[in-house]
């Protein structure tokens, strides 16, 4: 929006405004294909470090009320060969148990958006001077830890609610005072526009 205050004077006004959708972000964001697991099953409690066979998981289910899922029937018999084996119960419950680990390190799931207010007073030469006063107020918020610099830690707290970690952006700059630029020569009258006129920026 624009309006002309005198002849030589315009004010403008603009809102801005954007939305970014599948922006990276945290490493663990998609929490199923990054090895989480559910927080539904933290309710077994020591449980999840307990070997996998048979037996520990009955007992889960019988002290929880919870149906532990066994990925395949080798499972529990790998479970079952020794007290040290990474087959717990808690890793059953992950994404891939056959496999030690997964990661999912750009999973580009994150939104964003950006609101902002710019001002603008601008005057046009005459009389030996111009100038052009900007300023923006604005709000950027996402879930996306703010970019590959790692300003936040980058950490969701929990993978399976992302819009938990919904927050005003590391990298916002909510008032930006743009640069100004005037410009008027040593002297009056028909050489005004001359290479002899100053500008300043700040």
């Amino acid at each position: 929006m624009q309006r002309e205050v005198t002849k030589d004077i315009t004010v403008t006004v603009n809102y801005v405004g954007s939305q970014s959708h599948f922006v990276a972000g945290a490493g663990n964001m998609r929490g199923l294909q990054s090895g989480q697991m559910d927080p539904k099953w933290f309710a077994l409690g020591s449980s999840l470090t307990k070997p996998a066979t048979p037996a520990n998981i009955a007992a889960a289910q019988a002290a929880t009320g919870l149906t532990l899922p066994v990925p395949y029937p080798g499972y529990t018999q790998a479970a079952s060969l020794s007290s040290g084996t990474s087959a717990t119960i808690g890793h059953m419950l992950t994404w891939m148990p056959q496999f030690s680990g997964t990661t999912d390190s750009w999973g580009n799931i994150a939104n964003a958006n950006y609101n902002a207010f710019q001002f603008q007073l601008s005057k046009k030469f005459r009389g030996g001077l111009d100038y052009a006063v900007n300023y923006t107020w604005s709000k950027s918020i996402d879930i996306s830890c703010s970019g590959y610099e790692n300003p936040e830690g980058c950490q969701m707290q929990n993978p399976y609610n992302l819009k938990a970690d919904r927050a005003v952006s590391d990298r916002r700059c909510v008032e930006r005072p743009c640069p100004c630029r005037s410009e008027y020569p040593w002297y009056r009258g028909s050489q005004a526009r001359s290479s002899s006129a100053w500008r300043n920026n700040w």
